[in-house]
């Protein structure tokens, strides 16, 4: 199996020394590199960016072989490379999570490092209060209710105005059995709106 793989990783590397702009040509020699030469799968997927930005797949391939190399510049450089490409985008944010976790064994760090991670996130959704459902719903069902809350808490405090945003919050300290948080959150929601129901 080997020698068919050296054989393909050969005829790949002719091909782009003939046609270097060829994207698909430089996926396929990282997804050959994959395995055995990490560092030369990295470089490839590299140039594939550098000659089409657009596919997120691309940039979630550099964080996770990044990280399970023990190259975590490099993951930390495509997730924020990711990020301010795709906006919006979970798929980043959980590679960069995955990142996280694999190198953060301290549970305080980690929680840290995962609430900084997800902040850009709350920002770039800002007020919209769908796409932000759809995030807590998968923060909560992938990383847990503690880490939804972090999350909500970031979001709530860039939007103090925001009452669904201070409700999300309220609900999620209450599902986490932080009941005093949760009070403090809806007061802050009277505040904005005394005469709401």
């Amino acid at each position: 199996e080997s020698e068919r793989q050296a054989e393909a990783i050969t005829v790949v590397e002719a091909f782009l020394s003939q046609r270097p702009e060829a994207a698909g040509g430089w996926r396929l020699l990282g997804d050959l590199h994959r395995d055995d030469e990490p560092s030369e799968a990295i470089a490839a997927w590299e140039r594939l960016i550098a000659l089409e930005p657009g596919v997120e797949t691309d940039y979630t391939a550099i964080i996770t072989l990044a990280t399970s190399s023990a190259a975590p510049a490099v993951a930390d450089r495509y997730a924020q490379a990711c990020f301010d490409r795709f906006r919006r985008s979970l798929r980043c944010r959980l590679a960069h999570i995955s990142s996280l976790q694999a190198r953060n064994a301290d549970p305080e760090v980690l929680a840290t490092k995962i609430a900084e991670a997800l902040q850009p996130l709350g920002r770039a959704i800002g007020g919209d209060i769908q796409q932000l459902r759809r995030v807590r719903y998968w923060i909560r069902r992938e990383l847990g209710d503690d880490i939804a809350l972090v999350f909500l808490e970031g979001v709530a405090r860039d939007r103090p105005r925001n009452t669904q945003i201070q409700s999300m919050a309220a609900w999620q300290a209450y599902t986490v059995g932080d009941h005093d948080l949760s009070v403090d959150y809806m007061f802050r929601v009277l505040e904005v709106r005394p005469t709401d129901p």
